[in-house]
Parts: C-alpha cells; sequence; structure tokens
C-alpha cells in the first residue's frame, strides 16, 4: 500500500475529527479531588502555602491527564513511515479573567523511509489559539481575500469547514530539485487547533 504525505494528514485528521467536542472532558480522578479538598482545607485554617501547592499538584494532574486524552487521538505510523517520539508540553498561568488559563500542546512528526519526507502534526488545546485562530478565518472568509490570496499561481489557499473544524490549508509550490515547496493545513474546532504541516507540494 502507498502512502502519500497526504494520506497521513487524513489518518491524522480522521482520528482527531472523531471527537473534537469531548477531547477535553477528561474524567477528575479521585487524586485530583484529594489535593483540591487538601487545599480547600488548609485555605480554610489560614496555610495559604500549603493551599496553593496543594492546588498547582492538582494542575498538574489534570495536565497529565489532558495530555493522555490528546495523545489518543495520534495515530500509528502508515506502513512505510516512522513517527517521533511524541512530544507533549503543557502550561498553566494565573490571572483574572481571560489572562489566565491551562493549555496543552502535543506535537509528532511522521518520516517516510523512501525520502524521507517529513510530516509534523500539533494539537493544542489553548483556548488563546483557538481565539486567534478564529479571528484570522473570519477574514479569510471574505470571497475577494481568498481571491487575492489565490492571485499567485505558486501559493494557492482553501478554506476547510467539515465535520466540526474550520481552517485553512494552504501550498507552496517547490521551485526545483533543491526546493520541494511545503504544504500545511491548519483548522480549528470548539476545543483544539490541529496544524499538519508536510515538507513538500506532494
Amino acid at each position: 500500500m502507498r502512502w502519500s504525505s497526504w494520506s497521513v494528514l487524513l489518518v491524522v485528521g480522521v482520528s482527531v475529527a472523531v471527537g473534537p467536542g469531548r477531547v477535553l472532558a477528561q474524567s477528575t480522578d479521585k487524586d485530583v479531588e484529594a489535593k483540591i479538598e487538601s487545599a480547600l482545607k488548609a485555605y480554610r485554617s489560614g496555610q495559604t502555602g500549603e493551599a496553593m501547592s496543594s492546588l498547582q499538584e492538582a494542575i498538574a494532574l489534570i495536565q497529565r491527564s489532558a495530555e493522555k486524552g490528546l495523545a489518543a487521538f495520534f495515530p500509528k505510523a502508515p506502513e512505510g513511515w516512522e513517527a517521533s517520539k511524541l512530544d507533549s508540553q503543557s502550561l498553566s498561568t494565573g490571572g483574572s479573567g481571560n489572562s489566565g488559563g491551562s493549555w496543552t500542546t502535543l506535537s509528532q512528526t511522521f518520516t517516510r523511509k523512501k525520502d524521507p519526507l517529513k510530516v509534523t502534526v500539533t494539537l493544542t488545546n489553548s483556548p488563546q489559539l483557538i481565539q486567534a485562530q478564529k479571528g484570522m478565518l473570519a477574514a479569510f472568509k471574505n470571497p475577494e481575500m481568498l481571491k487575492a490570496l489565490n492571485a499567485d499561481p505558486n501559493h494557492q489557499v482553501k478554506l476547510i469547514e467539515q465535520s466540526g473544524w474550520v481552517g485553512l490549508r494552504q501550498i507552496t509550490k517547490g521551485k526545483g530539485q533543491d526546493d520541494k515547496g511545503k504544504g500545511e493545513i491548519a483548522v480549528y474546532s470548539d476545543s483544539c487547533v490541529l496544524t499538519m504541516q508536510v515538507d513538500s507540494d506532494d
């Protein structure tokens, strides 16, 4: 079976699309609840330092649970490809309103053995990045904007709206043997942003 670079993108996209709205719906285990209860008890007794420490430990447990949930959507390497180790990063910031938050980003690279052509997949549940994607896509939905973006035949942009995901596919054609071009799909759902990059216009 032959697998093109975009076949890998399709496999990953389908894997993630089966549940874009439930990626964040990770169950809270007893360890997390125990840490939160411990923090509340410490806070009520005036031990603010211990309360903050317990809450930070609870956040760390929740982040690990979120990482595991997101990682489940990454497929195994197709035949003829190799997958790198799944890279995981989590961040939590404090603040009022929308200035704080907690999110997880996972990234993995698939390499085709015969080339080696690479496809990099990144999935994040960052609310800030989701909002940024929504703002950008609002402008790109304008037909005149898309027409302007596609004025150069060597750089083509296509709007994607499918299965709860909205985003763009961009392909930049290569200029020769040493320049194979590149392709990228960037889409978002209510809970995630999915980016897939390939170092070829294949």
